[in-house]
């Protein structure tokens, strides 16, 4: 076999090899890149955001006990979180966040139900649930800052939280 041969056949190799690469890697990226908004990730304590870090000390200053929280990753750098419902945690999150009650057909609850993650799935649109917003997010707002949707399930007793941060 000639070396100009050889020389062809290892261009043809390290180009095939070059595409099957390049192949397995956009074919993972989009698989991982599926998977990861529609499941949430829960996240560990350190990765939590400080606006709930915040809301926790506060609570634990006020003697309010926040019981089985789990954190998640939104799929738009949004964290949702999920904890047992007490009417003083509630309260708190109202007049922390200057929240107001809107109903299950307002357009961001709507948004925050089709982006929730998974894991989360289980919460419904319901009549037994309450959903407060941010200002922000009100007529006239810009949806910038702090944006906070609050969803009070009282048939199942749990609080989820969607927040976002847009500067």
């Amino acid at each position: 076999m000639s070396i100009r041969r050889l020389a062809q056949l290892f261009v043809f190799s390290a180009v095939l090899v070059l595409i099957v690469g390049i192949s397995a890697s956009t074919i993972h990226y989009w698989i991982n890149r599926s998977e990861a908004p529609i499941s949430g990730r829960i996240l560990a304590r350190y990765e939590w955001p400080e606006s709930l870090v915040e809301l926790l000390k506060d609570a634990g200053q006020r003697n309010i006990h926040v019981t089985n929280l789990v954190v998640y990753s939104g799929p738009h750098d949004d964290y949702y979180w999920k904890c047992d419902a007490t009417p003083e945690l509630l309260d708190l999150m109202v007049h922390r966040w200057k929240l107001s009650l809107v109903n299950s057909n307002y357009s961001v609850v709507r948004l925050v139900y089709e982006y929730m993650p998974a894991a989360l799935s289980s919460l419904k649109q319901d009549k037994d649930i309450d959903y407060y917003v941010s200002a922000e997010y009100l007529p006239g707002g810009e949806w910038k800052g702090h944006l906070y949707c609050v969803m009070n399930d009282k048939t199942n007793n749990v609080i989820v939280v969607r927040y976002y941060y847009n500067f």
